[in-house]
Parts: structure tokens; sequence; C-alpha cells
């Protein structure tokens, strides 16, 4: 049952209850959180800032850092460039009306917005579910009777 242990392996002695050791990174990830080691409080003189960008609660700018990610995010605004340019410099020829004017002028607000959103959303925290969230309720189980067809 719950107290009792099991009897040793055969060819290894039985450990006493002794707590496990902790590593490196988990003692430094509960310095940062004010927890020290063994029960101490981190001091002072061993704070470094935080880091500028990572996926961590200290850092500044929520960005993931694989190389992947980054280089679509390059290959992305690589694209959006060369689409802006050949759009101004092909479709929309150099403007001789005001008329023109506009519509150049409308198209770089555009192009501009698409690559604010998206750097928007690629250094935006997504959030998550908290690992002992439940559903709110059974959907079958209510009132509304809607049909979707």
């Amino acid at each position: 049952k719950l107290g009792r242990s099991r009897p040793p392996l055969a060819g290894k002695p039985e450990r006493p209850n002794t707590p496990r050791r902790v590593s490196k990174k988990r003692e430094r990830e509960r310095e940062r959180e004010g927890g020290g080691s063994m029960g101490k409080k981190a001091s002072s003189s061993s704070s470094s800032s935080p880091p500028l960008f990572g996926t961590g609660p200290d850092a500044r700018f929520w960005l993931n850092t694989d190389g992947c990610g980054l280089t679509c995010a390059a290959v992305t605004y690589l694209l959006l460039a060369f689409g802006v340019a050949a759009t101004r410099f092909a479709v929309l020829r150099p403007p001789r009306s005001p008329t023109d004017c506009f519509h150049v002028g409308v198209f770089d607000v555009l192009a501009l917005l698409a690559a604010a959103s998206h750097f928007k959303a690629m250094t935006s925290d997504p959030g998550v579910v908290p690992k002992d969230a439940r559903p709110v309720e059974d959907w079958s189980s209510t009132k509304c009777k809607a049909k979707i067809c």
C-alpha cells in the first residue's frame, strides 16, 4: 500500500529516503523566481537583466527565437517587399494624376498595415490554456435548440 517500501532489487543496495538532487537549471529558475536554492533567497549581486526576446515570463518582448520561425519571418517580409516593389513599379506605374497618387497611397498604407499586423502577431504572447482547466459545461444540455443546416 502507500506506506510500504518495495524490496531492494537483486544486487543493488537499498537507498535511504533522501531528497532528490535539483539540477542546476532548476536551481537557476528557482533563484529567478525568488525561492533561491535550498530555501535561501537569491542574492541581489547575482541578479542578471532579463532577456530582451524569448518565450519565458521574464522576457521583455515575446518572440520564439528558433531558426525556422525566424527564417520564415524573414521570407515573409522579403515576399512582402517584393510584392510592394512589383506592384509599385509594374502595376501602378509612376503616378500621373491625382487618382493615381491616391491609389498608390492606399496601396502603400495597406502594405504597411500588413507588415505591422504580421509583426504584432509574431511578437505577441498567444496565451495558454491552464493545465487544470475544465470545460465550462456540456453543450448538449444547453437550452439552445438551434439546428445547424
